[in-house]
């Protein structure tokens, strides 16, 4: 009985997971939290006024469309602040299907910083 319990429990589980690179200066973290807005911005145009801190990839993305509330922002924000950014821009997707119930795509973002 507590088998079945634990895989209905892992099913129910997000099988998301953000992954954060650091690139260009480093900044300190910012505290858990902080405030992280998105932008639908080109690389060229975040870069005119934002400094690009690093990038966080989801894996385990679907072919669903994600949308920037709810499990993507729950994954993404920590990552952001643990960069030390404050925006984040979609930098490249590579769509996914679900097999056996888990994603296989990615969808990376690029962080960014007010200058």
């Amino acid at each position: 009985m507590s088998a079945i319990a634990g895989l209905s429990l892992v099913a129910g589980c997000s099988n998301v997971k953000a992954t954060g690179i650091r690139s260009g200066k480093l900044y300190p973290s910012l505290a858990e939290g902080c405030p992280v807005r998105f932008e639908n911005l080109s690389y060229q145009e975040a870069s005119a006024t934002l400094e690009m801190v690093g990038l966080v990839t989801l894996s385990g993305a679907t072919d669903q469309p994600q949308a920037w509330e709810g499990e993507t922002r729950e994954r993404l924000s920590p990552k952001v602040c643990e960069l030390g950014g404050t925006v984040v821009t979609p930098n490249g997707m590579v769509s996914g299907e679900s097999y056996l119930g888990l994603g296989t795509g990615a969808i990376q973002f690029a962080v960014w910083r007010e200058r």
